[in-house]
């Protein structure tokens, strides 16, 4: 049996006094969809941001690989291979399409910024094209990415994400605003990059069917605690999954 792309044991993250997850322990194995949903305010966005270490956790262990991250950067999670998108895009605007993605190019080569504007590498270059083509948007590379629309935005921040050639992605909610076609181009994308690459992906996404379709697993958040974890068809069955569906909304956390 491969050794598990992610382990979270008994984690707790809060922003008060009161914990927003509670002792939640998950375990990612290597090339595996998982999704996490749950009810408005679960914990999931929250969660996110422990395991990619924006948020510092207050007790428990993240072990990725046999590592324990617990107490690494975001930055140096993110070089190890932890790759995170968030619920709003995070680019260059000014920025041309291809210098958004050069700049992720840059920053795993741990190269300084200004190399950007230098004479420029054509290894850089290639490696940034090769990103752009995975997210279906090398036609797209001397636009500024201010003017981009809302889905190749999303498309740009994958771009990105992939040329930090991540082993497990983090993707909260990507297709967030989109419609249903623009979000199914996102998860085509997605999916190729994960069986071309043999990444794992822990997915935060309010669409149910769509979560249904591509996941693995699926573990439930509910009030900070994990709920339920299993096939999508034994979590759709599960009557405490219903409950908590019934209580609340789908949308957020």
């Amino acid at each position: 049996m491969s050794q598990p792309a992610l382990e979270l044991e008994g984690v707790v993250v809060g922003y008060g006094p009161v914990p927003v997850v509670d002792g939640v322990s998950i375990r990612l194995c290597d090339g595996e969809w998982l999704s996490l949903i749950g009810p408005n305010g679960a914990g999931k966005t929250t969660l996110m941001n422990a395991v990619s270490g924006v948020l510092p956790v207050r007790a428990g262990r993240i072990v990725y690989f046999g590592q324990d991250v617990t107490r690494w950067s975001d930055d140096a999670r993110a070089r190890a291979g932890l790759g995170r998108s968030f619920q709003k895009t995070h680019l260059f605007p000014r920025l041309s399409v291809l210098d958004n993605v050069r700049i992720a190019v840059l920053a795993r080569r741990r190269v300084r910024l200004r190399a950007l504007w230098a004479r420029r590498d054509p290894a850089v270059d290639a490696e940034a094209y090769e990103s752009l083509n995975a997210a279906g948007l090398a036609q797209e590379a001397d636009r500024p990415a201010a003017e981009l629309p809302h889905g190749g935005k999303r498309r740009l921040e994958l771009a990105m994400l992939f040329a930090l050639e991540p082993r497990v992605l983090l993707l909260d909610e990507p297709t967030a605003g989109m419609s249903v076609e623009e979000a199914d181009g996102i998860m085509e994308v997605i999916q190729a990059w994960r069986r071309d690459r043999g990444c794992s992906v822990m997915l935060v996404e309010h669409k149910l069917d769509m979560v249904m379709r591509l996941s693995d697993r699926i573990a439930v958040l509910h009030q900070g605690r994990l709920l339920a974890v299993g096939s999508p068809a034994e979590v759709m069955a599960n009557p405490a999954v219903e409950a908590a569906y019934l209580g609340g909304s789908v949308d957020g956390g």
